[in-house]
């Protein structure tokens, strides 16, 4: 006699109805809309992501300007250090939206299947 359990996964695998080529177009039409808001929302964040980079490296440049150390030009400095913590907060707020729509999109589609 043997203990081991019956194996079902075959079983599902053999109820699973096919779609005509028809219905699989439709219902993947229907996934990239129910998807698309998030899609344009990834869109969006991953375009002021690289705004954010381009300001950051342009704020980077400035603050390699050795004159800008020089006592007399002490509140210049500290107004780019502040745009520059404020931008890198940004950014990483961005990124952290960015990672949970990324998230809720695959988990959408692992869902589709």
């Amino acid at each position: 006699m043997s203990n081991k359990a019956p194996d079902h996964s075959s079983e599902s695998k053999a109820t699973t109805p096919t779609l005509s080529k028809d219905a699989q177009r439709k219902l993947a039409a229907e996934q990239r809309k129910l998807t698309a808001p998030i899609r344009r929302e990834i869109e969006e964040i991953e375009k002021a992501l690289a705004k954010i980079d381009g300001q950051l490296v342009t704020l980077e440049e400035k603050l390699a300007d050795t004159d800008l150390y020089e006592e007399g030009r002490k509140s210049d400095l500290l107004l780019l250090l502040n745009e520059q913590t404020a931008l890198q907060q940004q950014h990483s707020d961005n990124e952290e939206k960015l990672l949970l729509l990324m998230t809720t999109l695959e988990e959408m589609e692992a869902g589709f299947e």
